[in-house]
């Protein structure tokens, strides 16, 4: 249920995303830098992300005993994903600097060259296995936990 709630999340995110660019093209008269039809190719890479920090802030979450300890533990995995995803947001972040192994990173850089119309080669199958290793991994450790804990 959480993957689903991020899934829609991210795709409601997108699609306000490019409402909001159209809009300002439309009023502004300028055209939009990057094809919807990138956009499009980039949202499989987007939502594996999206899944993996699901994960993780599940992993954080599911030991503790209230919401509100849920809460205060999953920000710690949040904090370190978008630190993550900002380090691939840096305008001389390169995939070939060693950037393309960081998990989260690997995956923004992979993004940016697919939004930019570039191919990002062997390195989109590092993110995505990464990121796919991470949630599988993630999501069995939480069904595992949660599984052990009594129900009152």
């Amino acid at each position: 249920s959480v993957g689903v709630i991020t899934l829609v999340a991210m795709v409601a995110t997108g699609t306000g995303a490019l409402v909001t660019l159209g809009n300002l093209a439309l009023v502004s008269g300028a055209s939009i830098g990057i094809p919807p039809l990138r956009l499009l190719i980039a949202m499989p890479v987007a939502a594996v992300t999206a899944l993996a920090g699901a994960s993780l802030a599940l992993v954080a979450a599911a030991p503790t005993r209230s919401f509100k300890q849920a809460q205060n533990s999953s920000c710690g995995s949040a904090t370190v994903v978008m630190l993550a995803a900002m380090l691939g947001m840096l305008p001389r972040a390169s995939l070939e600097e060693g950037l393309g192994w960081l998990p989260v990173t690997n995956a923004i850089l992979v993004m940016r060259e697919l939004l930019l119309g570039h191919s990002p080669g062997i390195w989109a199958a590092v993110a995505l296995g990464q990121l796919v290793a991470i949630t599988t991994a993630a999501t069995a450790w939480t069904a595992r936990s949660l599984g052990k804990l009594e129900v009152r």
